[in-house]
């Protein structure tokens, strides 16, 4: 999992979009304050807990890839997954199935359940190939399926997990985070935790559990056993000469109970033999409006860090130039994809405009900007967050 981690409702209606995106492009800090100010305290890591904690573990295993061009061509560990569904519906982080943190996925993805917590997943006997079914990009997260091994197969009844409220997650509440890093071998590690923090404009929970390389795509369950996020990436406070802390980011599980609810829909218009809505991939569409009014034009570009390195989950926006930021003052909006690419919502007329973008880890953007065919793709670049 690289340093990044490797980053209830979920269509909101356009009113509410509108309000996330003031306090968005408003925003110009990190939110480590308000991690500073929370006190410590222990996880009540009490025996009912526990016996909850040891129910879960079988359902999330280690996460094997290959790919045709692998001289060896053995499966290697990748990072963690979930089960979600009895049947073989599989969550986990979407850097963990693409190849070198392109949109591309590994030719072969495997699931290995270990027979027991203590067994070696690498090794373990139950190993069920996975075919992706539906992304979310935007939000580094990813849909499974098991395959069967043979077409008679019977129906699998596999362990999963229930999906949690994350709405009703709070400040300083147990949480405990599952899976297979790297340093902890190819056996399950478990390690506790609070919640630390809650950023609903960019759907995180913030927590002090340790994540550590291989725990992308695992479960943070609450004490009651239910999933209520993915760790998906960790945000390091360090200088050249020691490093202070960090903070885990997990993904809430809200995200992850609706794509389980899109593909529930998908799999009901097949079976009604209805046209099944398009289940492939993420929220932004990285093409230009194909039906536009005439002189209109779809803005979109790239947003990369001064190192050149793509970020991706960037929200990036258009306002009128020399207005306060309000919803009536928003023009477009859009996000950017593990490509760094992003297309704005809607086609707008060209003119001058204030672009504004952000992410968790960097500075705020703002520029006033011409916007025509000529200047476009967009090209922003964001630098890292001063560590005052």
């Amino acid at each position: 999992m690289p340093t990044d981690l490797c980053r209830s409702r979920v269509f909101l209606a356009q009113s509410q979009l509108a309000v996330v995106l003031i306090t968005m492009l408003a925003c110009n800090s990190s939110s480590s304050a308000q991690h500073n100010e929370l006190p410590n305290r222990a996880v009540a890591f009490t025996s009912q807990v526990r016996e909850q904690i040891k129910k879960v573990i079988p359902a999330i295993g280690l996460v094997l890839v290959r790919s045709v061009s692998d001289p060896d061509q053995k499966l290697r560990p990748r990072g963690s997954a979930v089960i979600v569904r009895k049947d073989g519906l599989v969550v986990t982080n979407f850097h963990v199935i693409a190849r070198d943190r392109s949109v591309k996925v590994f030719d072969d993805i495997f699931l290995s359940l270990p027979a027991e917590p203590g067994a070696d997943a690498a090794t373990a006997p139950r190993q069920f190939r996975l075919k992706p079914v539906l992304t979310n990009q935007d939000r580094d997260l990813a849909l499974l399926r098991v395959l069967p091994a043979k077409p008679e197969d019977p129906p699998l009844a596999l362990p999963f997990i229930e999906i949690g409220d994350t709405q009703s997650v709070e400040l300083l509440d147990d949480l405990f985070i599952i899976g297979f890093p790297e340093k902890g071998g190819t056996t399950v590690t478990v390690n506790p935790g609070v919640v630390e923090g809650k950023d609903a404009l960019d759907d995180w929970i913030k927590t002090n559990g340790r994540l550590l390389h291989g725990n992308s795509g695992g479960a943070a369950v609450n004490s009651a056993g239910k999933l209520i996020g993915i760790p998906t990436r960790v945000v390091v406070d360090s200088d050249s000469e020691k490093t202070y802390g960090s903070v885990g980011y997990l993904r809430p599980a809200h995200l992850v109970a609706a794509l389980i609810s899109k593909y529930q829909e998908a799999e009901m218009n097949a079976a009604t033999q209805k046209p099944a809505p398009t289940v492939a991939a993420t929220p932004n569409t990285l093409a230009p409006a194909e039906t536009k009014a005439p002189g209109l034009i779809s803005v979109h570009g790239i947003v990369k860090a001064t190192s050149g390195q793509p970020l991706a989950g960037v929200r990036v926006g258009l306002l009128v130039v020399g207005k306060e930021v309000a919803a009536s003052n928003i023009v477009t909006w859009g996000g950017s994809n593990a490509e760094g690419k992003f297309v704005m919502e809607k086609p707008i007329a060209p003119g001058r405009y204030n672009l504004r973008a952000r992410v968790v880890g960097y500075d705020a953007f703002s520029l006033d900007v011409d916007i025509s065919s000529a200047n476009l793709p967009l090209v922003i670049e964001l630098k890292p967050a001063s560590k005052e």
